[in-house]
């Protein structure tokens, strides 16, 4: 199928065949928390065949002061990860150092008490290279995230993403976790 921009650009663009209703994009699992928890995970994953990851999260919640860490393979060795990030906090910017060691953040409130957040991240899962993530984080009106950040084991796929709360249940009753594969990247 082709698409024709609007009158005067001069230039069509070129779009891949696909069946009405069909999508690139497929669902992999979405978890509902009934009950607070402190672990969520999505596994039976296959990192090198799904190519791609997105991970969608809303939560009516995130606990003041706390942290929602991604993991990857249940690989806890924070020297394994590394994170930048540019945050936005009523109405004043700051940046993260680069490239430090540590927990590959996911979520993050760090003032103003608990707050709704909602964030999406992008997992290039593919092995062969060094795993990348880029997440955008909105938070109760107050604030916006970016992080971006690096699991450095390149040689196994991706089995498993575990979300994990560094406070006990942190992650509250009525969160929705929903992850995406792209298998074409």
């Amino acid at each position: 199928m082709s698409a024709t921009p609007r009158t005067g650009t001069g230039r069509s663009a070129e779009f891949a065949d696909s069946a009405p209703g069909s999508s690139p994009v497929q669902l992999v699992e979405q978890k509902i928390l009934v009950a607070d928890a402190t672990d969520v995970t999505f596994a039976g994953l296959n990192g090198d065949a799904d190519v791609t990851y997105e991970l969608n999260i809303q939560s009516p919640q995130i606990i003041n002061n706390s942290n929602w860490i991604m993991y990857m393979n249940a690989d806890l060795n924070s020297a394994h990860y590394f994170y930048q990030f540019m945050k936005a906090i009523n109405n004043a910017v700051s940046a993260g150092p680069n490239s430090p060691s540590g927990p590959m953040y996911f979520l993050t409130q760090d003032s103003g008490g608990s707050a709704e957040v909602v964030a999406t991240m992008k997992i290039f899962a593919k092995s062969g290279k060094v795993r990348t993530t880029l997440t955008l984080q909105q938070q109760g009106g107050m604030s916006t995230r970016y992080w971006s950040g690096q699991w450095t084991n390149s040689v196994d796929s991706i089995t498993d993403l575990t979300i994990h709360s560094d406070q006990v249940l942190g992650i509250k009753a009525g969160t929705i976790m929903t992850l995406y594969k792209w298998p074409n990247g």
